[in-house]
């Protein structure tokens, strides 16, 4: 049995609900046409964004910093 018979047939045995959670799951990686392909290198450059977002900060003086925040917040 080939390759592509074997996924006719677990394809054929899945029902609509089945289907459509496959369908969903691997889309992102077989885009159906080129707007679903744009959205994926939109969403790829916004988590870059994020990512480059959220590295940590070089020589952050954690005790002083908690030493301005209670003084703004507390004015102690």
């Amino acid at each position: 049995m080939t390759t592509r018979e074997r996924a006719y047939d677990i394809f054929s045995r899945m029902d609509e609900r089945q289907l459509e959670g496959f369908i969903t799951m691997f889309g992102i990686y077989f885009p159906e046409d080129k707007d679903k392909n744009d959205d994926l290198d939109k969403r790829t450059r916004a988590f870059s964004e994020i990512d480059r977002l959220t590295h940590a900060i070089d020589n952050l003086d954690y005790d002083k910093e908690l030493a301005e925040y209670r003084e703004e917040r507390y004015g102690k």
